[in-house]
């Protein structure tokens, strides 16, 4: 049987996007409930709102990486069927065409009443 490879074990990130709005949820949470002082509610306020723009910006950066690591294996893997094809199958090689020298009349020599020939035919009845 065929061996497939092993995956090799990503690295996980520490702290993933979505853990980010977790935090950030909880910050708002925190401030509707009044959990926390008065003076520091604008800071926790803040820290939420900025938590759910790095959620949304790492999100929007994390698919567009995806998309490109799509591309690139669909390449590879574009190229890998390219190369076995070639392998099994030789391109024929189409012969190249040579260029034809343009036919030059010398015009100077003939005879121009040639140019116009006159046809004239006679109707035979057929008996």
């Amino acid at each position: 049987m065929g061996s497939r490879p092993e995956k090799k074990p990503t690295q996980s990130a520490v702290l993933s996007h979505t853990t980010i709005l977790i935090l950030s949820a909880f910050l708002f949470g925190l401030v509707a409930g009044q959990h926390v002082s008065p003076v520091v509610e604008m800071y926790v306020y803040l820290a939420g709102i900025i938590g759910l723009i790095a959620y949304f910006g790492l999100g929007l950066v994390s698919s567009r990486r995806e998309r490109l690591r799509d591309e690139l294996n669909e390449e590879r893997s574009r190229n890998r069927v390219q190369t076995r094809i070639n392998r099994h199958i030789p391109r024929q090689q189409t012969p190249v065409k040579k260029e034809t020298e343009p036919v030059v009349y010398d015009h100077s020599e003939q005879d121009h009443s040639e140019q116009y020939v006159t046809v004239v035919g006679t109707a035979t009845k057929p008996t």
